[in-house]
């Protein structure tokens, strides 16, 4: 919202007398409540948005001697809009305008609170005022925190665990409020409990060009109000993204982008010629810091609010966005907020590992598409999620994940069954994430094709597991074997690639006896031009025969050699080119940058003796090459099911969650129209303490429900010996130890 007004100035109708009037909006306080005051001063402001012209705080102190300081913001009714307007405030709107303080008290209580004005002429502090604070209402459980007893899950100020399920919701359609309303119903109705929300295109501003730098838009501003009170209302919790990378781009593979239409751009009227001043040029920080206090004092005393997240994707800004101004503000933002939300960012590729690492960050997150290329979101999403856990010792997410980045997931699942989205989802909660992967599309994919059910399942599963006192660590159970009255014949032990785009993680690949893998197969080996992203391949595979070695390339750009070296001889080359014409090419086009990249979907064979070897993959050429799979013929024992497990262990009490995984399950045979087995006789072999009892639970996580229970006693040598249940598509397995 707009206001002309004279002079551009902002008028407050306060008395003549030099008092600050404070008034209560309400006159019974509870613990986790959100509290209002408005605040009405003896003078006009000409901004009073700019805190070096007007700054107003109220410090709290409470019956436990805590003090909690909280910036007051200026405040007019706004109304809500899907688009910012033009409009001239009503004298009704002005006469209600004030500076206005929200607050949540912590702890109940006797407590005061005391206002500080400062302008640019003098300090004034006003007469505490003294209020009581009842208990919490029941059921009411306050922030979302780091658990002060595990160092990779959250919890809510009650004590109460707190394990997001939920997608991206980033952007709303021209229903705006009441399209979030319907969304967190269907939400929550299925047990979800997260959402991710952005503050810039597409969805709705409070920084317009029209008002210009250090100016509120009032209506965008009320449009966040009435978000995150539906949002309370709901029970979601939302990871709040201040800027997308497109805000300092001009134009990307989207079309035009947001740098022209920011108020921080010298073209209309700000300080920034150049994108990189809104990062690292001195008035830039400060803007940047003020537009922090802003929403700091207006929407941190939603319970709402689980996470500030400075970017999506600020690897694309194409700015150089130094660790150090991260943790800088970072520092700010926790100094001035009292509810100390949770603080992160985000990459999109090439994160900062410094960034991870510092103590301001409280989660780690990556943002994963895999491309047509990867039939299956396990693999990938289980690899990124485990090394986040291992690299950083705090929570982590994957924040948005999908098949491919460049459209909906829609056209990769036409019938909406959700396999991808269920397989990413179950995978990244077996191995250490704090959330389900958030899946993105949810807007042209997930809404239109009803699949809010798929959150059901995993948060009737998650909600039985004490994620905070339980000590689980990723762990890699022993190969699922089959039914052995069968005679043993051998098939082609395939690896699928299972990496975005991106620096892989470059450890060496342990591949189990029935294909699957300690980590992820990198999809993308790089060449001599791409530095940053260049890392070693390698398998650690044993071949019970000799047989071939095929390796499938999907796609080149510009020129390619794959080397296949195997126990450090190297012994095949295999050459492409993406130049038009080249030998072999299914479909060629010049990438916007100017590269010429091809599609091949070509094998690469190399005979391979029995026995175990260390087998690299490299890229002696310039550019990259996307492989598809790595198979050894014939390499594969029927005496394993063909079942991936993706499991968490405590390792104190032997008790195990599990994701078991039919490999055949996943989008890309749902689009070919072929039927989903049933794996029976599999046999799953556990290691937990020597002669304890444990219950052992199967679920379908499908319908969210247990389809077998019993106990049982370890052998001698801690094991338990479990057969499982006929397995459609995947089965889950929770054993819980019994006694002490």
């Amino acid at each position: 919202m707009f206001y002309f007004l004279p002079l551009l100035l902002l008028f407050m109708t306060a008395s003549p007398n030099t008092a600050i009037i404070i008034t209560p909006n309400e006159h019974t306080f509870r613990v986790h409540q959100r509290a209002q005051w408005k605040i009405l001063l003896p003078r006009d402001y000409a901004n009073p948005f700019d805190p070096d012209e007007i700054a107003v705080d109220a410090r709290f102190v409470g019956p436990d001697g805590r003090e909690l300081v909280v910036p007051a913001f200026w405040f007019i009714p706004g109304r809500i809009e899907s688009e910012p307007t033009t409009r001239v405030a009503t004298d009704e709107q002005l006469r209600q305008a004030s500076f206005t303080v929200r607050f949540v008290p912590p702890v109940p209580g006797a407590w005061s609170m005391m206002v500080k004005v400062r302008d640019t002429e003098r300090t004034q502090r006003s007469a505490p005022i003294f209020f009581e604070v009842k208990p919490a209402p029941p059921g009411s459980r306050g922030f979302v925190r780091r658990s002060p007893k595990t160092s990779h899950y959250f919890q809510f100020h009650s004590g109460e665990p707190f394990f997001m399920i939920g997608p991206n919701l980033c952007w709303a359609n021209e229903r705006g409020i009441a399209q979030y309303d319907e969304w967190f119903e269907k939400l929550t109705s299925n047990g979800g409990n997260f959402a991710r929300i952005w503050m810039s295109r597409p969805n709705q501003l409070f920084e317009t060009k029209k008002l210009g730098v250090n100016r509120y838009d009032q209506d965008g501003c009320a449009f966040y109000d009435a978000l995150f009170e539906t949002a309370e209302r709901h029970g979601v919790h939302c990871m709040l993204t201040f800027n997308n990378y497109r805000d300092l781009v001009d134009r990307d593979m989207w079309g035009p982008a947001e740098w022209p239409n920011i108020p921080h751009n010298a073209i209309n009227g700000g300080p920034c010629t150049r994108p990189t001043d809104f990062i690292n040029s001195e008035i830039g920080q400060k803007l940047y810091r003020n537009r922090l206090r802003y929403i700091v004092a207006r929407w941190s005393a939603y319970t709402s609010v689980a996470c500030w997240e400075f970017w999506n994707e600020q690897t694309f800004t194409n700015v150089d966005i130094p660790p150090a101004w991260t943790r800088d503000m970072a520092r700010y933002l926790k100094s001035i907020d009292p509810h100390q939300h949770l603080v992160s960012t985000s990459f999109g590729a090439n994160s900062q590992h410094e960034v991870w690492a510092m103590p301001e960050i409280d989660l780690a997150q990556e943002h994963q598409y895999f491309g047509e290329g990867v039939r299956d979101a396990s693999a990938p999403i289980s690899a990124m999620a485990r090394s986040l856990w291992e690299k950083f010792d705090k929570p982590s997410l994957i924040a948005e994940f999908g098949i491919a980045g460049e459209g909906s997931d829609i056209k990769f699942d036409p019938d909406g069954i959700g396999t991808n989205m269920h397989n990413g989802m179950w995978a990244s909660m077996m191995s250490g994430s704090a959330g389900v992967g958030a899946m993105w599309w949810w807007d042209n994919y997930i809404d239109p094709k009803n699949l809010w059910y798929q959150f059901y399942g995993i948060s009737q599963f998650a909600k039985q597991i004490d994620w905070i006192n339980q000590r689980f660590e990723p762990v890699t159970l022993a190969p699922i074997m089959s039914d052995r009255s069968q005679p043993e014949i051998f098939a082609d032990l395939i690896i699928r690639s299972a990496g975005g785009w991106g620096k892989s993680h470059g450890k060496p690949i342990a591949v189990l006896p029935n294909g699957q893998t300690s980590l992820g197969l990198p999809q993308y080996i790089y060449g001599t031009e791409q530095p940053r992203y260049r890392t070693q391949t390698i398998l650690n595979v044993g071949i019970p025969q000799p047989t071939k070695m095929v390796v499938r390339v999907g796609k080149v750009s510009d020129a390619a050699v794959l080397r296949v070296v195997i126990d450090g001889e190297p012994t095949k080359d295999f050459a492409f080119s993406g130049l038009p014409g080249a030998p072999g090419q299914t479909k060629v086009e010049r990438h916007p940058e100017g590269k010429w990249q091809a599609e091949f979907h070509q094998d690469c064979e190399l005979e391979v003796p029995a026995g175990k070897h260390v087998i690299e993959l490299r890229n002696e050429g310039n550019d990259w090459l996307a492989i598809e799979a790595v198979t050894f013929r014939s390499a594969r024992s029927s005496q394993y099911a063909d079942l991936e497990t993706y499991a968490m262990k405590n390792e104190a009490s032997g008790d195990v969650i599990a994701w078991l995984h039919d490999s055949e399950s996943n989008w890309f045979n749902d689009r070919a129209k072929k039927m989903p087995r049933t794996i029976s006789g599999a046999r799953l072999n556990l290691s937990v303490q020597s002669g304890k009892t444990y219950r052992i639970d199967w679920w379908d996580t499908w319908k969210g429900r247990v389809i077998e229970s019993r106990e049982i006693t370890a052998t001698g040598g801690g094991e338990l010996q479990l057969e499982i249940p006929p397995v459609h598509r995947d089965i889950a397995l929770r054993a819980t130890r019994i006694g002490s």
